[in-house]
């Protein structure tokens, strides 16, 4: 079938069944011609399975020019599409191997599990749930409302996404160049979810909304800053944070929840990951100090520094260090107790909470970090003195090079 009319066909193509046994074509031939195949109504075409297959082509794919109306692939048939076949009714194609992109507008559905490729390329609002078998590519707004988009493949977002009150689950990989927006919603990505540069943003402003990554977590998005105040983000794999636009904020809260060894590498002094809980019951490797609030370590997971750092504890009783000592994270509370450190003490990160206790320091104690090369630079800790009975002894240098206000912090001892 061949259409090459320079005539718009806008309400001739509303009713009845366009059955098709080889090759569809949409000729874009002069004036006129853009609309020529624009089907609406209950208008219906049909694509026969074929031996030698099946191909479609639209020189002018858009719901405003030429599109299919109800779009069904026979069961067995393989079809090949040339760029992309736009589909403003129902999708049908539970049973066949489709090459190239349909893609969804206007008040479009799609019946079952679709077996190709799906793309957004007009604004498009779902109105049920929505499932493929292969990959999503937006590169227009895509709004869930309160609906699920189920995708087998990958899903590559170059354009405005929201959750709203929905889920979007991806089995494949998630890479996001443009705005997330998750609303009270769910995205599920068993592979890796990367935010790339310099577009990608992720928006998580509601404390129902969730991000489940079965992957490894990359973010690289730096050209707008990302919105993370509430809400839940899971990562399986390891944590990848280059830049200071992900900021997170006092009710939000990532979950490393692997079942193996995960690596958290956060490098830019600017970002924070504010509330870091571990369900990890294997291994956390933090390649460097990061900012944040809080840490808790839920399931007693083993944690290492690239550095040779260590995360703070509770000191129970009298307790005695030998040699060189690293603080990295965490609270190094002394509970009114003595430590002694028989070296010198470096304080990258965590807090040096005395409450009432005793910290003797057998040779330098510096508040800084230790670099590769020898050199120091700043570091994200604090030192707690607050009570009459603190006291901190140091036999050698004492080097405060934190980033951190002490205001009311050291007000007595």
């Amino acid at each position: 079938f061949v259409m090459g009319s320079t005539k718009s066909h806008v309400g001739l193509l509303t009713n009845g069944t366009l059955t098709v046994g080889r090759d569809f074509s949409q000729l874009n031939v002069g004036s006129g011609s853009a609309s020529n195949f624009s089907a609406s109504g209950s208008h219906t075409t049909i694509i026969k399975a074929n031996e030698n297959g099946n191909n479609i082509s639209f020189e002018k794919a858009s719901s405003s020019y030429s599109h299919f109306n109800n779009l069904t692939f026979e069961k067995g048939s393989n079809v090949t599409i040339s760029d992309t076949a736009v589909v403003v009714g129902i999708l049908d194609g539970t049973a066949c191997t489709v090459t190239g992109y349909v893609n969804l507008a206007g008040g479009a559905s799609v019946n079952g599990k679709f077996s190709g490729d799906l793309r957004i390329s007009e604004s498009y609002t779902l109105n049920s749930n929505i499932s493929a078998a292969g990959d999503l590519y937006t590169n227009s707004t895509l709004k869930l409302d309160a609906f699920e988009f189920n995708v087998d493949g990958n899903v590559t977002q170059n354009s405005d996404l929201y959750i709203n009150t929905g889920k979007l689950n991806c089995k494949g990989n998630y890479n996001n160049s443009s705005y997330l927006n998750l609303g009270s919603g769910k995205l599920d990505c068993d592979g890796d979810f990367n935010v790339e540069y310099r577009y990608g943003r992720i928006y998580m402003e509601n404390g129902s909304s969730e991000i489940h990554v079965g992957g490894d977590f990359k973010f690289e998005g730096g050209y707008y800053d990302s919105s993370l105040t509430a809400g839940k983000l899971f990562v399986s794999g390891d944590c990848n944070v280059y830049r200071s636009a992900f900021n997170t904020g006092k009710n939000h809260e990532i979950i490393f929840n692997g079942n193996k060894k995960q690596i958290i590498n956060v490098t830019n002094a600017g970002a924070k990951l504010s509330n870091i809980i571990i369900e990890n019951d294997s291994e956390i490797e933090i390649t460097k100090v990061f900012n944040y609030d809080t840490l808790t370590n839920e399931s007693g997971a083993k944690i290492t520094f690239a550095n040779g750092g260590s995360i703070g504890t509770v000191i129970q009783g009298k307790s005695e260090i030998d040699g060189y000592y690293h603080l990295s994270m965490g609270d190094l509370n002394l509970n009114g107790n003595t430590l002694t450190i028989n070296g010198d003490f470096i304080q990258s990160g965590g807090n040096v909470i005395l409450n009432g206790g005793h910290l003797i320091v057998n040779g330098d104690y510096l508040i800084q970090t230790e670099n590769e090369d020898g050199t120091f630079t700043y570091s994200t800790g604090t030192l707690n003195m607050t009570n009459e009975s603190d006291l901190v002894e140091v036999s050698g240098n004492f080097v405060m090079g934190s980033t951190k206000k002490h205001s009311g912090l050291l007000t007595n001892g």
